[in-house]
């Protein structure tokens, strides 16, 4: 289970709160992925593409959501 902040977003220490709580389930997504055949470049690569969307979620283009769309059927895509 994910932990919720315990400091405001103005906090220094936020967005570092923010990784530890994530930082399981992370890892065990980067282990699933590897366990079936991807190898970690496509996986940091597929990663970043969706971090960097998700951050920018208000300004997508149905280009950039095809561009999603492409990332995450390959990491569902046997190798």
């Amino acid at each position: 289970m994910i932990k919720g902040p315990s400091v405001r977003v103005s906090h220094p220490d936020y967005v570092h709160e923010c990784q530890e709580a994530l930082e399981n389930e992370v890892v065990g997504i980067f282990a699933d992925a590897e366990s079936v055949g991807w190898d970690r470049g496509a996986i940091g690569e597929a990663i970043s593409i969706l971090a960097w969307t998700y951050m920018r979620k208000g300004e997508l283009t149905q280009v950039t959501q095809a561009d999603v769309a492409r990332a995450l059927a390959a990491l569902k895509r046997p190798h």
